[in-house]
């Protein structure tokens, strides 16, 4: 994605600001947060990680000394869940008082008409 060129009041360029949300508002922020996490993972991971992550959370292949990978895997998941619904419940809160502000003017515009 190419550079927007708009600036932030510090000067800096936003345009990873930019593709941040727009990512988030057309998958959503759970999606948002899988992407960044199997980004960082395909980038950053070895080929054994790769193949452990695979065996324990894909095939389910544990040790009960490795139930502590589990519950990290599991509290993640539980985290993104949150900041989703943390997202969505503020989204929906701004557009309902956007609705009931187009509301209050349609009603004062057919007050006017109707004068």
């Amino acid at each position: 994605m190419a550079k927007s060129g708009v600036k932030n009041k510090n000067g800096n360029e936003t345009w990873f600001k930019e593709w941040a949300v727009n990512t988030i508002d057309r998958i959503g922020m759970s999606g948002f947060l899988i992407i960044c996490a199997v980004s960082i993972f395909i980038f950053w991971g070895t080929v054994d990680q790769k193949r452990k992550f695979i065996e324990k959370f894909i095939l389910l292949n544990f040790k009960k000394e490795e139930l502590s990978h589990s519950v990290v895997f599991i509290i993640f998941l539980l985290l993104a869940y949150i900041i989703t619904l943390n997202y969505y419940q503020k989204r929906h809160k701004l557009q309902r008082q956007r609705i009931e502000t187009l509301e209050q003017d349609l009603s004062d515009l057919k007050k006017l008409i109707n004068k």
